[in-house]
């Protein structure tokens, strides 16, 4: 079986390299098959992802995971503009630019 991790969604930058890797490196732990799945990437993002992962509470392998199945779990972008147009058709009223304009700006002020 090959396949391919997914990178977590977040600012922490870096290049991410994704290899397409042979899941041939199983373990046996009784009951259950645990595939070892191995992702390439610079030491300035190895350092800043164990580094977030650390502040979680999580290891780095625990954190990734969890970012691969949130990944996965995720929306896709017609799904997302989808529920965003239900949420806009909910809105009632209209809001002029101006308006807009201060309640952003109102926003940055705190």
């Amino acid at each position: 079986m090959v396949g391919a991790i997914v990178a977590p969604v977040g600012t922490l930058g870096g290049p991410i390299t994704v290899k397409m890797v042979n899941w041939c490196h199983s373990i046996d732990r009784g009951n259950a098959v645990v595939d070892k799945l191995t992702v390439y990437v610079s030491p300035e993002t190895h350092r800043r992802l164990k580094t977030v992962a650390s502040s979680n509470g999580m290891s780095l392998s625990d954190f990734m995971v969890q970012a691969a199945e949130r990944a996965m779990m995720a929306p896709d972008r017609a799904t997302a503009a989808r529920q965003m147009d239900l949420v806009r058709a909910l809105v009632i009223g209209t809001v002029t630019s101006d308006e807009m304009h201060d309640m952003r700006a109102e926003g940055r002020r705190f």
